[in-house]
């Protein structure tokens, strides 16, 4: 069994390893912090599961998925992240990844994820399930939040919690002018004009807003 992990915190990546190893002690790994490297893995060697992180600085997680989906159709990604399944994992699921798994989670709800995702299936969290359940039954409108990009919504998630540009810019390292594009453009899609507007929708739909 071949694994590539990627987590720009080394301890995390040695956590999943020690969970990993338990159930498969034979299990090989292609650990990696930054996109660059998980690219070059992955270019060289074949992996039963690629587990990744949402966030990695200076890196939009999207496009290594696209990349890794694009090279080879079938290869099984998993995202592993702090942010919460109910909110992001429906994005991911559009672009191929077969399971999001929080890193809130006990161990044992990441290998079940590992399992699921391994003999084939779609691993969706108890809790993502019902809410999904429930906007469908009570006829929800749907969220505005997921007409965002991956990279909007790092921003967004920034601007609600009170970030200034400059701060996101320095955070994300791009440039203002790149994030005050990106600004304009979460505005208009979730159909607010104020920042404080963008906020209360937020709370509306249940995204994060504290730091």
């Amino acid at each position: 069994m071949r694994f590539l992990l990627l987590d720009d915190h080394s301890i995390t990546i040695t956590g999943l390893e020690m969970v990993l190893k338990h159930e498969y002690p034979d299990a090989k790994f292609s650990s990696c912090t930054t996109a660059n490297e998980a690219i070059a893995s992955f270019s060289k060697d074949d992996f039963d599961l690629a587990i990744l992180d949402v966030n990695i600085p200076g890196t939009n997680i999207h496009t290594v998925i696209d990349y890794m989906l694009a090279k080879k159709p079938k290869q099984l990604i998993m995202m592993f992240s702090m942010n919460p399944d109910t909110i992001y994992a429906k994005r991911f699921l559009r672009l191929g990844v077969k399971g999001f798994v929080n890193k809130e989670n006990p161990p044992s709800e990441l290998m079940t994820a590992v399992r699921t995702i391994l003999q084939g299936g779609l691993y969706l969290s108890h809790r993502l399930v019902q809410k999904m359940s429930d906007d469908f039954l009570l006829s929800r409108t749907e969220n505005p939040f997921d007409k965002l990009s991956q990279r909007e919504m790092e921003v967004c998630s920034f601007m609600i919690k009170g970030y200034s540009l400059a701060d996101i810019a320095d955070i994300m390292q791009l440039h203002k002018s790149t994030i005050g594009t990106h600004r304009s453009r979460i505005l208009e899609k979730i159909g607010v004009k104020k920042i404080f507007e963008l906020r209360e929708m937020a709370l509306q739909y249940n995204i994060p807003i504290h730091t």
